[in-house]
């Protein structure tokens, strides 16, 4: 192929040494990034070079690399600095499978946004979950709520006529998704108790007292300022 890869070609291309310097090889390369991989180096700072041997050295004592002293100090400490119980798994995808079984995604309806990584999808189809795509932002890539809003209308609305109806012209928030249908898996619910019942004004307002008792509120999440979103509606 004469100096070196077609003009057609694009990719990476790796030089031992010194990057080519004929200028036909150059002109071959457009399209490369040509690198020189002697001057790849590890960022390792070597300051932590005594603790990583001390590391290594007790895991051959222990002779065990995983579910070992090693992976519960290290669930301790990831614990205490959260303040909350940790769990440690070989992977995202482990950890994504534990949570979507725990959740019971299984036949239900998930919103995923489209522009994520590939183990995203493929996660929630191997627990047994219907996975929706949603478009995201040109600005900040995130996932479209207006995307979101238009499909979650789409996971929610046919199937609970029985739902609360905003007057014309009010958007929700979609802070809580209100039902009049029980629910088996509803997340909690807005007021489970009216304001009169708390302070123990003997009053009768039925309709705050019917509404406390009756309603129940579709799973929707979606927290925009958190990592990449992952929501759930229930079929």
């Amino acid at each position: 192929m004469g100096g070196g890869p077609p003009s057609s070609w694009s990719g990476l291309l790796v030089t031992v040494g010194s990057a080519p310097q004929d200028p036909s090889q150059v002109r071959a390369g457009r399209g490369f990034l040509i690198v020189n991989i002697d001057t790849f180096a590890i960022g390792f700072d070597h300051r932590d070079r005594e603790r990583l041997h001390a590391l290594w050295d007790e895991a051959i004592d222990n002779e065990q690399w995983s579910d070992g002293p090693l992976t519960r100090a290290f669930e301790a400490a990831w614990a205490g600095w959260n303040g909350l119980p940790a769990l440690s798994t070989s992977s995202w995808t482990g950890s994504a499978l534990a949570a979507f079984e725990f959740f019971e995604l299984r036949g239900r309806t998930v919103l995923c946004p489209s522009n994520t990584f590939m183990a995203t999808p493929l996660a929630l189809q191997a627990v047994g979950a219907n996975v929706q795509f949603v478009d995201c932002n040109r600005d900040d890539l995130c996932m479209s709520f207006e995307d979101f809003e238009r499909k979650a209308r789409e996971q929610l609305d046919p199937q609970h006529p029985n739902r609360v109806h905003l007057p014309d012209g009010m958007v929700s928030g979609h802070y809580k998704y209100i039902v009049f249908d029980r629910l088996e898996r509803s997340t909690g619910k807005v007021y489970d108790e009216p304001c009169h019942r708390v302070l123990g004004h003997h009053v009768d307002l039925p309709n705050s007292d019917w509404v406390a008792q009756n309603h129940w509120c579709a799973p929707l999440y979606y927290r925009p300022a958190a990592r990449p979103a992952l929501l759930a509606a229930s079929q």
